[in-house]
């Protein structure tokens, strides 16, 4: 994997961890990509959830509220744990 596509998939995942709020619409993953993602990074959604799962192989996703989330590409509801 390109080392450019880690640093895109680790600089999106600061951001969500940044805004990321279990149990609250506001906070979850297709509202923080919608509000604050794609206006820094153009990508479609699909691209979001695939560089976000990059970055949990790596090193792993927990949110806020200590919960830890699992991208679901067939997805994109707002839940705590996806």
């Amino acid at each position: 994997m390109n080392s450019n596509t880690r640093k895109k998939a680790k600089l999106i995942k600061t951001i969500v961890d940044e805004h990321y709020q279990a149990n609250s619409h506001k906070g979850c993953l297709s509202d923080i990509y919608r509000r604050i993602v794609v206006k820094k990074y153009p990508m479609s959604l699909s691209t979001f959830y695939r560089l976000m799962k990059i970055a949990i192989l790596e090193d792993g996703f927990v949110g806020n509220g200590g919960d830890r989330v699992y991208i679901n590409d067939d997805n994109d509801e707002c839940r705590g744990i996806l």
